[in-house]
């Protein structure tokens, strides 16, 4: 006499082979085609990009922190206020757009 196949007791059903196949190959290929878009650059690993984040956003905050003692000296002679937004307008902006010039190859270096 066959021994029928174990009850799954999360289901209170028996197992069906098929769907466990099914679901099997269903997530094999998910994981091929994960694997295949990882090679072709369109996927990386989520801690590589915070990583890269977080040394990019750190990297401006120090850029614009140490404005504020290289600026003062000459800010502090000026008596205009337009003077002083113009050169502190024209610091920030610099800061800015070197901030922006990191490339996409730059940027690659950091994902590793």
């Amino acid at each position: 006499m066959a021994v029928p196949p174990p009850a799954d007791a999360a289901q209170g059903q028996t197992p069906d082979f098929q769907k466990a196949r099914a679901h099997r190959e269903h997530y094999l290929a998910r994981m091929a085609e994960m694997k295949f878009r990882k090679a072709q650059g369109e996927l990386v690993e989520i801690s590589s990009v915070q990583k890269a984040v977080y040394e990019t956003a750190r990297s401006l905050n120090q850029s614009l922190m140490s404005l504020s003692p290289q600026l003062a000296p000459q800010l502090a002679a000026l008596s205009d206020p337009w003077e002083v937004e113009r050169q502190l307008t024209a610091a920030l902006r610099q800061r800015l757009n070197e901030a922006a010039q990191v490339s996409g190859d730059d940027f690659g270096l950091c994902l590793g």
